[in-house]
C-alpha cells in the first residue's frame, strides 16, 4: 500500500492540479489544506472569509467578492450539474424518487429541513453566497420549492441550552458547534428568507 501511495504522490507532484475547498473556516478544511501544501501535492484554493483563514501557500477567495461571485456561482452550478454536490445530489434523488411521485398522487410531503435550511446554513452561515446556493437548489429541485415553510423562532440562549442539553458531549453537531458568529449569520439568514417571502414562510414562536 505504501508503494502505491508513494507512486500516487509522485504523480501528483509531477502534475500539480488545483483543488478548491469550500467551508474554509472549518478547522478540518484548514488541516487538510495545510497537509496538502506541506507535501506539495496540489495547489489549494480555499473559499471563505480571508480574515478568518490563514493557510500559508493557499489562495483564499471570498465567495462574496462582487467581481468574482457570479463567475464562481456559474462554474459551481455547471460542476454540480455534471457531478453533483453531496447534499444537493441527494436532494435531487429524493425529489425524483420520493417527493415528486408523492405529490403526483396528491399526498402532502413534510420535510424536517429543505432548501430554505440549505440557503440559511450554506449561503448565510457559511457565507458561500445566497445566489450560489439558490442556483444549486434550483438545479437539484427543478425550481420546485416548498409551498409552506414553518420557521421556529427561538431566543439564541434558549436554543443553545437545548442543543447542549440533547448532546451527549455538550457540543452539538458540526454546524451547531460552529461558533457564535456562525449562529448569528444563520439567524440573520433565516430572518432574511422569512422577510423576503412572508406569504410562504411562517414564523412560529418556539419559546413555549
Amino acid at each position: 500500500m505504501s508503494d502505491f501511495l508513494n507512486r500516487m504522490k509522485s504523480a501528483a507532484k509531477a502534475d500539480l492540479k488545483t483543488i478548491v475547498l469550500p467551508e474554509g473556516e472549518d478547522p478540518r478544511t484548514i488541516v487538510a489544506a495545510t497537509k496538502i501544501i506541506e507535501e506539495g501535492l496540489a495547489k489549494i484554493v480555499i473559499l471563505g472569509n480571508p480574515d478568518e483563514i490563514n493557510v500559508p501557500g493557499a489562495t483564499v477567495i471570498d465567495p462574496r467578492n462582487a467581481e468574482k461571485h457570479e463567475e464562481y456561482a456559474q462554474k459551481f452550478a455547471e460542476l454540480r450539474a455534471k457531478k453533483g454536490v453531496t447534499i444537493e445530489q441527494a436532494r435531487a434523488q429524493v425529489m425524483d424518487e420520493v417527493i415528486e411521485p408523492a405529490l403526483a398522487r396528491g399526498e402532502v410531503v413534510v420535510c424536517d429541513r429543505f432548501t430554505d435550511s440549505t440557503l440559511a446554513y450554506q449561503g448565510y452561515g457559511r457565507e458561500l453566497g445566497a445566489g450560489l446556493v439558490r442556483s444549486t437548489n434550483d438545479l437539484a429541485c427543478g425550481g420546485r420549492y416548498p409551498d409552506r415553510t414553518l420557521l421556529l423562532a427561538l431566543d439564541p440562549d434558549v436554543a443553545r441550552n437545548r442543543v447542549e442539553g440533547r448532546s451527549t458531549d455538550g457540543t452539538g453537531d458540526r454546524m451547531e458547534s460552529a461558533g457564535e458568529a456562525f449562529r448569528a449569520r444563520l439567524r440573520s439568514g433565516f430572518e432574511a428568507i422569512a422577510a423576503s417571502e412572508p406569504g410562504r414562510v411562517h414564523v412560529i414562536d418556539a419559546d413555549g
